[in-house]
């Protein structure tokens, strides 16, 4: 079902944005929250209709975790928040409309959420063949330093008890696979290595790379004039531009 996600204001909680859903306009939803005893109006900073809003503002809740300051409020600039709607929307954005923002602003805050989620793809990627290369536990070489120590303790002390003698075996095994941990394990050294350089030069390449959609920062705003959906267009290059609700193609120089 069609509808709205937004994000709001209030200058009676300075540091912090509304990020929510509805399905009526985001102004007449901030009418409605005027009644919940707060001094100050809420203040639309932005909003995008969507087709499924829902959806996308838990997206953009888990996306934003890590400023959360309790129920939907989030304590980060309009630019992050407008940046991460535009990301988790994949582009399936009908209208937009923004009171005041920082265009450069959320066109690197946007950049850096796709760097993020790149390089956690990178390691998501390598994880499991790097886990593989690390090896697991081998028992096999664990009782054979376990039969060792026995031999070795009950030729030094030939009156020590069995149990003793097995006590004490399991006991110095236990210490030397502890301090010597590789060599209890079936780690292919080489392979692990590979992967973790592979795995890091790749990261590192991303982290100094510079994004194609950071020149988005250069980036001009237009307006569709069948349906008055907003295109933001790179202005370093001629390019074509199609309106996401009634595909209308444009060419901009």
């Amino acid at each position: 079902m069609p509808g709205w996600v937004y994000v709001m204001s209030n200058p009676a909680m300075p540091g912090l944005v509304k990020v929510g859903q509805t399905a009526n306009h985001p102004t007449e939803r901030a009418r409605q929250l005027e009644n919940t005893g707060v001094p100050h109006r809420y203040i639309v900073e932005y909003h995008a209709e969507v087709d499924h809003p829902y959806a996308l503002e838990q997206r953009v809740h888990a996306s934003l975790k890590n400023f959360h300051d309790g129920k939907e409020w989030f304590r980060c600039s309009i630019e992050i928040a407008i940046a991460t709607i535009r990301d988790g929307a994949h582009g399936k954005i009908y209208k937009e409309y923004s009171r005041k923002i920082d265009e450069q602003k959320v066109a690197q805050e946007k950049a850096r959420i796709e760097k993020q989620r790149k390089i956690a793809d990178i390691e998501e990627r390598y994880s499991k063949d790097i886990t593989e290369a690390e090896g697991k536990f081998s028992w096999l070489r664990f009782s054979c330093a376990f039969a060792v120590l026995c031999f070795v303790i009950s030729s030094i002390s030939h009156k020590l008890p069995a149990v003793t003698v097995a006590l004490f075996a399991l006991l110095g095994t236990f210490f030397l696979s502890f301090m010597f941990h590789g060599l209890f394990t079936t780690k292919d050294k080489a392979k692990y290595n590979d992967l973790i350089n592979r795995r890091d030069n790749e990261i590192s390449e991303l982290r100094n790379s510079v994004f194609s959609n950071s020149v988005s920062s250069q980036a001009r705003i237009y307006t569709c004039f069948n349906c008055g959906q907003k295109l933001r267009v790179s202005s370093n290059q001629q390019v074509k531009a199609t309106c996401p609700k009634c595909g209308r193609t444009y060419t901009y120089p």
